[in-house]
């Protein structure tokens, strides 16, 4: 839901097997965000505000199957440690 967004001081996400198609604008808000889990979803296509936290260290996207690319944004995400893309 859009209204997560609101809460800009959250640090950590797990939105894993919830049948998403989509990952709301608002989450360009979360800007303390360090991990976010959006894996076993229905991504076809790469949400660009999942990059938007300066200090996202743990992205994973695994196992969206019907998710083809990556941005190549993605590779300039400087704070990044861990990214999980198995799966896909």
């Amino acid at each position: 839901p859009s209204e997560l967004g609101n809460l800009e001081n959250l640090e950590r996400l797990y939105l894993q097997k919830n049948k998403l198609t989509a990952i709301p604008s608002t989450f360009s808000r979360l800007k303390k965000l360090t991990d976010l889990n959006i894996s076993t979803n229905l991504l076809a296509e790469f949400p660009a505000v999942a990059l938007s936290s300066p200090g996202l260290a743990l992205l994973n996207v695994s196992h969206n199957s019907q998710l083809l690319q990556l941005p190549d944004s993605l590779y300039q995400c400087r704070s990044l440690i861990i990214l999980d893309v198995s799966g896909i």
